[in-house]
């Protein structure tokens, strides 16, 4: 529970009710509806018909495609032709398109904006070119979002520690981007992170598999069991090895109200995918995560992951990425190739801290007299029946 939350119960144990007025005085904040409508979809507080009747709705531009452009196929391959010298234009239409797989017809205008860097010029110059048609839409201002708060779950010692020290070094942060060398137990790192963080946290947490090769272990593979743990799994079916983008990036990416995790793979050629929302990953709420194995190829020196890293980031124009450490031998892992692998770590990277480190969840009482950083259990998912050692 936030301590916005708390001094809002507290009141309630003085007064049975109180106005949207008196919940901004208390937590001394002039718009304290999110706060609100959190509680409301957590099942904490019930809104009162005169509460509702006290706000109007209000109106919202929203943007769609113009009636041209949905039907005809020719009219859509213009719309792009006439945007060809114009990134935000084009970014526009990708994410009108974007939304249209998902069945939402519209985009609120403030967020493509927000998309265009501020900048309005593009959705008007759409709307003057007879692609895109701007229409005000009737919204509700106390409707939330619908979703169903999950059940909590119970968490390991380890997990929790874990969760407090990951919440301090992302307290700012609602996007996660994890990359790293094949084998480096990204996938692994992105699902458990993912799993830690739709225990406790408040917020949906969105998790995007756009790993652009076809390999062993990929999150989609277990994409029931991290769904049924309450997070919101994306990811886009490929035939052969055609690279695809899964849909709804941009408006998760956009959402306040969710954390969102992109398992990034493919190397250099995958991250050129994710240059197209560099403008949105370069903000200061995104967390770029590097993942290090240093007993795997390509990240035995400093020289070698530093130029896999660099491949990596300027392929997705990134910068200012965050290493975390999972030494690991596979099934040959103990607490003693945790802690060397770690060391190797410390000492290809004498002045840099791990934002944690993964261990495997049944070493972590082992390996805790060694590890002084934040550790992140790690509970297998993706291995194959023919990888799982029998008891």
């Amino acid at each position: 529970m936030s301590d916005a939350e708390f001094l809002i119960f507290e009141a309630l144990e003085n007064n049975p009710s109180l106005s949207i007025e008196d919940v901004s005085a208390i937590l001394q904040r002039k718009n304290a509806l999110p706060v609100v409508r959190k509680m409301i979809a957590q099942g904490w507080l019930r809104v009162f018909r005169e509460y509702a009747q006290r706000y109007a709705p209000k109106k919202e531009s929203v943007v769609r495609l113009s009636d041209r452009c949905q039907e005809s196929p020719e009219a859509l391959r213009e719309a792009f032709e006439a945007t060809a010298r114009s990134e935000r234009q084009r970014l526009v239409l990708m994410a009108l398109l974007d939304q249209r797989t998902k069945g939402c017809l519209s985009v609120p205008k403030k967020d493509l904006v927000e998309l265009c860097g501020g900048k309005a010029s593009a959705v008007e110059a759409l709307a003057k070119k007879g692609i895109v048609v701007v229409e005000k839409r009737e919204t509700d201002r106390l409707q939330g979002k619908g979703e169903q708060r999950k059940e909590p779950r119970t968490l390991s010692e380890d997990q929790t520690r874990a969760l407090e020290a990951i919440r301090e070094g992302f307290s700012q942060g609602k996007t996660v981007l994890l990359h790293g060398v094949t084998g480096s137990g990204k996938t692994e790192t992105a699902i458990n992170l993912a799993r830690l963080l739709a225990a406790e946290d408040a917020r949906s947490v969105h998790f995007f598999d756009m790993d652009q090769t076809k390999p062993l272990f990929r999150a989609r593979d277990c994409a029931g069991e991290m769904e049924a743990e309450g997070i919101v799994f994306h990811f886009q079916s490929q035939y052969l090895d055609a690279p695809t983008v899964v849909p709804g990036v941009i408006e998760a990416l956009l959402d306040e109200d969710s954390v969102v995790l992109l398992d990034v793979g493919g190397g250099a050629h995958g991250s050129h995918m994710i240059g197209q929302f560099s403008h949105i990953l370069s903000r200061e709420s995104t967390r770029v995560l590097y993942i290090v194995n240093p007993y795997r190829p390509w990240s035995r020196s400093l020289e070698e992951i530093e130029r896999t890293a660099e491949r990596v980031a300027g392929a997705a124009r990134l910068t200012r990425l965050h290493l975390v450490a999972n030494p690991n031998l596979g099934p040959e892992t103990d607490a003693g190739v945790v802690v060397e692998g770690l060391n190797r770590f410390r000492a290809l990277f004498p002045e840099r801290t791990p934002e944690f480190v993964c261990v495997p969840e049944g070493l972590c009482a082992d390996a805790e007299q060694s590890v002084k950083e934040p550790i992140l259990p790690i509970r297998l998912n993706t291995l194959p029946e023919w990888m799982v050692v029998q008891e």
